[in-house]
């Protein structure tokens, strides 16, 4: 399958990286995962629309399922996603001003990495 080779050979995350790149300096608000679609079918002119879909998709396939399984996301020059667990805590609903106890739960941190924070503050 072409997406299975695309993104074995490496190349497609690279080119994701470039993409976001190139997207977060059009000034955009919000980058939908149809618009990453399109770029992706705009710049690899050998996929379908079909196969560019499902790259995306893959990618963030394989993405999602290495942070719920706790492992943190490395996409060198873009950033790390990382997995950290937080320890249930007192809390206080800001309407009543009632204090209650805040469930333990997982979140996602993320941290550019050098050279995606220089792009985006020049």
């Amino acid at each position: 399958m072409k997406v299975a080779v695309i993104l074995m050979e490496g190349y497609f995350i690279e080119q994701f990286k470039k993409l976001i790149f190139l997207l977060l300096t059009e000034n955009t608000m919000t980058l939908t995962k149809a618009e990453l679609v399109q770029q992706v079918y705009k710049t690899h002119t050998t996929l379908s629309k079909t196969q560019a879909t499902d790259s995306v998709e893959a990618f963030l396939r394989i993405s999602k399922n290495a942070l719920i399984n706790g492992s943190d996301l490395l996409l060198s020059g873009f950033g790390k996603f990382n997995v950290k667990d937080k320890n249930s805590r007192k809390g206080r609903n800001p309407k009543t001003g009632d204090e209650l106890i805040l469930d333990a739960r997982r979140v996602i941190t993320f941290k550019p990495s050098g050279i995606l924070r220089d792009k985006i503050n020049n």
